[in-house]
């Protein structure tokens, strides 16, 4: 009876680690899963940064977005967008910026909390209700301005060449250099995560099962060898 509590024991903590290992490794990976990249990634060179986001600031940005490796059934996606920003090496900044998108009579907005976003770190919008066949083959524009965020205290976006997308317009003057961005869409996967999900669980199980099984084999050959009669014994 004791041991047989002892196996149950073993069994639950060994699949709550192995769920815990698997479970990392699906969260670490949710950013192929959930988002798709709609073109292949842009080398970017000669970054700069686009000056501080304060009230009254306003970076405006015209983006073309091409089918590029977009599937069909992949059309009808949110569009969402990565951006580098930047804190000028700061951790207490504050305030929030605006982000609009906008396409022929659709404008979305999005708010961004100055803290949360990290030094030369990418940080994903997506506008839910603005779809990839919306802007395909189109001219959208995102704008960025300031919010409450004060000087000395406020984020930035990057602006570098080598992008295919006219200069980003700061004050309504065009600079030679464009928005560092990648465009994504926002795929449906709940089916697969609930499946990934049930899988892990299960595999999970089947770890710990077999960790029991190995533990117990070795408690019974070690119970047998201890049970057994020595040589000297025999003699």
């Amino acid at each position: 009876m004791r041991r047989s509590l002892t196996a149950w024991r073993d069994f639950l903590l060994g699949w709550l680690l192995f769920g815990l290992i698997l479970s990392v490794l699906l969260t670490q990976n949710t950013m192929r899963i959930k988002y798709k990249l709609s073109e292949p990634l842009t080398v970017w060179s000669e970054e700069e940064p686009a000056g501080e986001i304060v009230p009254g600031y306003l970076l405006e940005q015209d983006l073309h977005f091409k089918r590029g490796i977009v599937r069909d059934n992949e059309l009808g996606a949110p569009v969402c967008l990565e951006i580098l920003f930047a804190t000028y090496k700061r951790y207490r900044n504050k305030g929030s910026i605006l982000l609009v998108l906008k396409t022929g009579t659709q404008s979305v907005e999005r708010t961004l909390i100055a803290p949360h976003l990290g030094d030369n770190e990418w940080e994903m919008v997506c506008f839910d209700d603005i779809r990839f066949s919306d802007v395909l083959n189109r001219t959208a524009t995102l704008q960025i301005s300031g919010i409450d965020s004060p000087r000395g205290k406020a984020v930035t976006v990057w602006l570098a060449d080598g992008g295919r997308e006219t200069g980003a317009r700061i004050a309504g003057v065009i600079r030679d250099k464009q928005l560092v961005y990648r465009p994504y869409l926002l795929i449906d996967n709940e089916r697969y995560l609930v499946g990934a999900w049930g899988l892990i669980l299960l595999t999970a199980a089947v770890l710990s099962q077999l960790l029991v099984a190995v533990r117990s084999l070795s408690i019974n050959e070690r119970d047998v060898r201890e049970s057994s009669p020595s040589r000297q014994s025999l003699g």
